[in-house]
């Protein structure tokens, strides 16, 4: 068992300073990760100014909903052609 000023080290201890090195190597990863996602939005906002952000997910957002739609209106035709024992028309 490693010794500290002269006595040795409970598991106790050790689970303490290893749960420390741990949460101090964390924060700098946060702190790290944090700087990362300042520069990648600096440079976001340089390309495209907020709104212009906020108006392209607001227009994702609605072709998102429309693809739905569009799916959903295709698994109804197909539907529809199966009970009528259409066949289907494919382009």
């Amino acid at each position: 068992m490693a010794k500290k000023n002269g006595r040795n080290i409970t598991v106790d201890e050790l689970a303490v300073m290893m749960k420390n090195s741990i949460d101090s190597q964390t924060k700098l990863m946060l702190n790290g990760f944090d700087k990362i996602n300042d520069k990648i939005d600096k440079k976001i906002y340089k390309i495209a100014s907020k709104e212009d952000v906020k108006n392209l997910n607001k227009k994702l957002d609605s072709l998102s909903e429309d693809l739905r739609k569009n799916n959903k209106l295709e698994t109804r035709v197909a539907g529809i052609e199966n009970v009528l024992n259409m066949p289907a028309i494919r382009k």
